[in-house]
């Protein structure tokens, strides 16, 4: 008999874990397993249900674990599930395991209410599941010796992150992720796991002992950062020469996660040699679908009002119906506002856009000029302008400290 659900046990949890370890290149020494047992109970959404496995012959041979957070969309918020860690055992592998697994968290999340997911996967594989792409992975390279050579100012003092930071981190991340599509909102509690279990943070303090910045290295490359929010230009490139200086003297490049419009590129370009690097992968990478299409839509609404009253549309009127593989959504504009409502296509403009180019739209990764030239779309010349408008163009990104 082969079952899937949630975990039952702590027992089951440490079997999950210690499977994933070694699927993953861990070292599967019991101290490791236990580390990140640890890890994971301390995590401010864990639930045993958000565990999933696949149990065959009395063994767990299938793992994933669901990481509910909310997701920004401008000013929109989305409960959103993380899919991490999905792995099979070797001898149990191509016989459906995962993807019975998958189609499990997908019903799991749909019934507790959650509206999107997303993961970041390898390829051609989670398509199938109406995953899709919906931003690339972006770093900046530098040369480490011209790291090395950032102004030094004075004003800024560095030192380790402390719990009595949490407020002016808080601050500093809501700032400069805020408005940025993908980001994730950060409690409290996010912020004291991270600096329970994440690698070394540093700020950088300015006068009046104001935080002005800080800065996240990677625990496996001293030469990679992972998160770098900062105030202005100063501060950055105090914390970025921080890390170059205890970065050892035979690494030659550092890379630093950030969106492609990051203030951190003006800023580095004015510095010093700086290469922005995006890698894309058609079936693979960060990839998101839909769980609960109406609530996710309905959930935009203010959003999609305050970009069509910003545009030269926003006297047009109508409605345009988004016919997609998990329902039907009207959006009826009229007086400079956009009204979602789950609707039969029996009126107005049809588009019919699958699910997964729905969201690639929504989170700016294609534009609706591109998505219309798809096979199996069809949207009407007169009604992408509007689509355009809802929908523009953006750099969506997730920040180093979120990632799963």
């Amino acid at each position: 008999m082969v079952e899937t659900r949630g975990i039952r046990t702590e027992w089951e949890l440490l079997e999950a874990t210690r499977l994933s370890l070694e699927v993953f290149g861990g070292d599967g020494v019991e101290a490791s397993v236990q580390r990140k047992v640890r890890r994971i109970l301390a995590h401010p959404s864990y639930h045993p249900e958000h565990v999933r496995v696949r149990v065959a012959d009395g063994r767990i041979v299938a793992h994933l674990v669901v990481i509910e957070r909310v997701m920004r969309v401008g000013a929109a918020e989305w409960r959103m599930g993380g899919i991490g860690g999905v792995c099979t055992a070797p001898d149990y592998r191509h016989q459906g395991h995962a993807t019975a697994l998958l189609k499990d968290a997908l019903e799991f999340m749909r019934e507790a209410g959650m509206d999107v997911t997303l993961l970041q996967g390898i390829s051609n594989f989670y398509n199938r599941l109406g995953y899709a792409v919906v931003w690339p992975e972006t770093y900046l390279s530098i040369p480490l010796a011209d790291a090395r050579d950032l102004p030094a100012d004075r004003a800024y003092t560095i030192r380790p992150v402390a719990k009595r930071d949490i407020p002016a981190l808080a601050r500093l991340y809501d700032e400069a992720w805020r408005l940025r599509p993908g980001a994730l909102v950060r409690k409290k509690e996010h912020w004291r796991w991270f600096l329970e279990t994440s690698s070394p943070m540093w700020l950088a303090v300015g006068r009046k002992r104001r935080v002005q910045g800080y800065i996240v290295a990677s625990g496996h490359a001293p030469n990679e950062v992972i998160e770098l929010v900062a105030a202005n230009a100063g501060s950055a490139y105090a914390l970025v020469r921080h890390v170059a200086e205890v970065t050892p003297q035979d690494v030659e490049e550092m890379r630093i996660l950030a969106a492609r419009d990051d203030p951190l590129v003006s800023w580095l370009r004015r510095a010093c040699r700086v290469k922005v690097v995006e890698r894309t992968v058609p079936t693979g990478g960060w990839m998101a679908r839909f769980v609960n299409l109406i609530s996710a839509m309905r959930k935009l609404q203010d959003e999609l009002s305050a970009r069509f009253l910003r545009s030269q549309m926003q006297d047009w009127r109508g409605r345009v119906n988004l016919v997609t593989d998990l329902g039907t959504v009207g959006l009826f504009c009229r007086y400079g506002r956009v009204v979602v409502k789950e609707v039969e296509p029996t009126a107005g403009m049809t588009c019919r856009i699958p699910q997964d180019r729905l969201m690639q739209l929504i989170l700016g990764f294609r534009t609706i000029y591109d998505v219309a030239e798809d096979p199996d779309v069809s949207v009407p010349e007169v009604a992408r302008p509007l689509l355009h408008t809802l929908f523009p163009p953006t750099a969506s990104y997730i920040a180093g400290l979120d990632r799963f």
